[in-house]
């Protein structure tokens, strides 16, 4: 019995540490840190939404700050190193208007290509570029 404890406590440990209990993580998730959570779930939506059958409408992410066009997202990736290596990279991945400043890459990306964000290793980190208002006074 004391074994069966001790192997649930050494689960349960080695999940926190993973930052998952539910086992219903993204493989993305799992595999690098680097793709933030919310291009993982856009990415997920995005297959439902093809998996539905519902492609002849646009697909509309739950995020309405998300800036989404024709099936690419714009996001602001920071290199790790050099940041001419990161803009080819997410080239060879579909990316489209690509421009950058310092380490940081700011492209127009395939939403269907951002499980293989994880594996570039020019990536330190991707997240989604969020639309934002300013307020007009007069």
């Amino acid at each position: 019995m004391q074994l069966a404890v001790a192997g649930l406590s050494l689960f349960m440990v080695s999940a926190c540490a993973a930052g998952d209990l539910s086992g219903t993580a993204s493989p993305i998730a799992k595999q690098n840190t680097a793709v933030d959570g919310e291009l993982i779930e856009l990415h997920d939506q995005f297959v439902k939404y093809k998996e539905s059958g519902q492609s002849s409408e646009p697909f509309k992410a739950t995020n309405p700050q998300l800036r989404i066009n024709d099936g690419f997202v714009l996001i602001d990736a920071v290199a790790s190193d050099v940041t001419v290596e990161l803009e080819n990279d997410l080239r060879v991945l579909g990316a489209m208007q690509v421009a950058s400043y310092g380490r940081t890459v700011s492209c127009s990306f395939p939403i269907s290509s951002i499980m293989q964000l994880a594996g570039l290793d020019s990536l330190r980190f991707a997240r989604a570029s969020y639309a934002t208002t300013w307020p007009v006074t007069n």
